[in-house]
């Protein structure tokens, strides 16, 4: 684990830090991230054959687990065909229900993610000028020490060169 200079604030951080503590530049991609696509190239899709394939599957496990869910609980089989019907109508039911939820709530281009964005940034912000109000802080209180010492020593050397005359 090795220290590199942050490129945004110069502040030494460690190589498996994910981002600068000073100034949260990232210093390394996270392990999941995905590239950005180069300009003229397309990003990754998931082909259209795939998630038809999945939704199948989805479908299918859903509906072996209301079957099984129907034979546990003892329904008669004499309802069969009524039963197989349940199963499909509710396995697929669900399957529909849940996407229709997941774009009713899904967020529009740039909605919440660019608000937690400016939220993040605004914080940054603050968090270096209060930084650098510190720092003016301490700059200040640094320099009056110096002068009172200055102004000390001064002293001292009057008072010397006095008792040197007499």
């Amino acid at each position: 684990m090795a220290l590199v200079e942050c490129p945004e604030c110069g502040t030494p951080v460690s190589t498996s830090a994910a981002a600068c503590p000073s100034c949260a530049f990232p210093i390394r991609a996270p392990l999941n991230a995905v590239p950005a696509p180069t300009p003229g190239s397309r990003a990754p899709t998931v082909a259209p054959a795939t998630a038809v394939a999945l939704d199948t599957v989805k479908g299918v496990a859903a509906r072996l687990v209301m079957g099984a869910f129907l034979i546990l609980t003892a329904i008669p089989f004499e309802a069969v065909p009524a039963v197989v019907g349940g199963v499909v109508i509710a396995g697929s039911s669900f399957f529909l229900w849940r996407k229709a939820k997941k774009a009713a709530t899904a967020e529009p281009e740039g909605g919440l993610a660019a608000a937690r964005v400016q939220e993040f940034l605004v914080e940054a912000e603050d968090r270096q000028l209060r930084a650098l109000a510190d720092f003016e802080e301490q700059s200040a209180q640094r320099l009056a020490d110096l002068e009172e010492r200055i102004d000390f020593h001064e002293r001292l050397l009057i008072k010397s060169r006095q008792q040197d005359v007499s």
